[in-house]
């Protein structure tokens, strides 16, 4: 398990994911975040609005983050839909949710961003190729 000491000074504890919860939430992420647009390094205070509330207002996102969030612990209890009633501990359900997708999609995001990389500088080789 990997713990993580909340801003509220609750315990998170994230467990083992299976493979196909993790992938769903993956895949629930990549869909979701096809609706958001980038024009630029000026305009990232709007970028992060849109990638906050698309992810917190995705159904998918959310239905794929519950298939996670019961293998994780709260100071020591399992998470479940009752974890968040008390008015006190909704306040660490953000970072919780950030904190699992975080936990969970990262081994997927890594390979990724390598594959896209890898993939980028196979393309600008190719167009940089001059006609024998």
């Amino acid at each position: 398990m990997h713990e993580i000491i909340l801003p509220s000074g609750a315990t998170l504890s994230i467990g083992e994911v299976s493979f196909a919860e993790a992938k769903n939430l993956y895949q629930a992420i990549l869909k979701e975040a096809k609706l958001i647009e980038y024009k630029g390094a000026q305009e990232l205070p709007e970028l992060f609005k849109q990638v906050l509330c698309v992810g917190f207002s995705s159904a998918a996102i959310e239905t794929a983050l519950w298939g996670c969030l019961p293998r994780c612990l709260y100071n020591g209890l399992k998470i479940d839909q009752k974890t968040f009633e008390p008015v006190a501990a909704r306040s660490d359900y953000l970072v919780i949710c950030v904190e699992v997708m975080q936990d969970v999609c990262g081994p997927f995001m890594k390979s990724l961003f390598a594959e896209l990389q890898r993939l980028s500088q196979t393309v600008e080789t190719f167009l940089t190729l001059k006609p024998q």
